[in-house]
């Protein structure tokens, strides 16, 4: 690893730019989830989203991930709602 940013040619689903998703690395598959936020439509228009993708950086691909990982997110949600509220 050498600490620094860099561009990276990747395959799988077009995932089209945008701001404001939420991500987590799954340390058990090795794959980055993002999730939600708005995508870029045009140069001067974003669409709010909710779409789920998984990039896997061992295969530099990029893959519109399936329901399985819906409650994960769901329950680790969840997990910090209830934690937060704990602290109300």
């Amino acid at each position: 690893m050498s600490g620094t940013w860099s561009v990276v040619n990747t395959s799988g689903a077009v995932v089209k730019g945008g701001y404001g998703h939420s991500s987590v690395y799954d340390e058990q598959t090795g794959v980055i989830l993002v999730h939600g936020g708005y995508h870029s439509m045009s140069a001067a228009t974003y669409l709010l989203t909710d779409a789920l993708y998984e990039f896997n950086p061992n295969m530099s691909a990029w893959y519109v991930s399936v329901c399985h990982y819906l409650s994960l997110c769901l329950s680790a949600c969840l997990s910090v709602i209830v934690r937060s509220c704990v602290f109300c």
